[in-house]
């Protein structure tokens, strides 16, 4: 039975498809450029819409200590531009602190670091510009400094 159905749908196949074809119209010249555009809007993928929404100004920060010295703060604002700056930074128990300025808007991330926190060097890296204090006698002491220098009296302890 499904052999003789088999037989039959090749013997009638062709005749419907000649006659299904005798039917389509053929295109001309001036429909192709506007079927081409549709064919391609139908073909290419879609993505959702991307919703822009105007900057929100807001402002917001925070401090903080431990009660053994150590410190540390934040604060940032943004304005209806979109403008973002803000600070934040740190005090610990020794006296070294670092502290960031920063500011995002239209021209990227800039920030003002500036610290004494041994072993630090000013310069300016990647839109970060490093204000490098002396650091405090006790972080020295401590042997806290990245980087110990041979002093003038040849002690191996020094620390420049």
């Amino acid at each position: 039975m499904s052999v003789a159905v088999f037989l039959l749908a090749l013997i009638v196949s062709p005749a419907v498809l000649s006659h299904s074809l005798k039917k389509v119209r053929k295109l001309s010249i001036d429909d192709m450029p506007k079927k081409i555009v549709e064919l391609i809007e139908f073909s290419m993928p879609s993505s959702p819409p991307v919703n822009e929404f105007a900057p929100s100004p807001y402002e917001f920060g925070y401090q903080f200590g431990d009660g053994n010295g150590m410190q540390q703060h934040r604060s940032e604002s943004a304005d209806e531009e979109g403008v973002v700056k803000g600070v934040y930074g740190y005090l610990d128990p020794l006296g070294v602190y670092r502290s960031v300025e920063y500011t995002a808007d239209s021209d990227g991330y800039r920030a003002v670091i500036r610290t004494n926190e041994p072993g630090s060097v000013a310069n300016d890296i990647a839109h970060a510009k490093y204000i490098v204090a002396t650091p405090p006698a006790a972080a020295l002491e401590q042997g806290l400094a990245y980087k110990k220098v041979k002093a003038a009296s040849n002690d191996s302890n020094s620390i420049a």
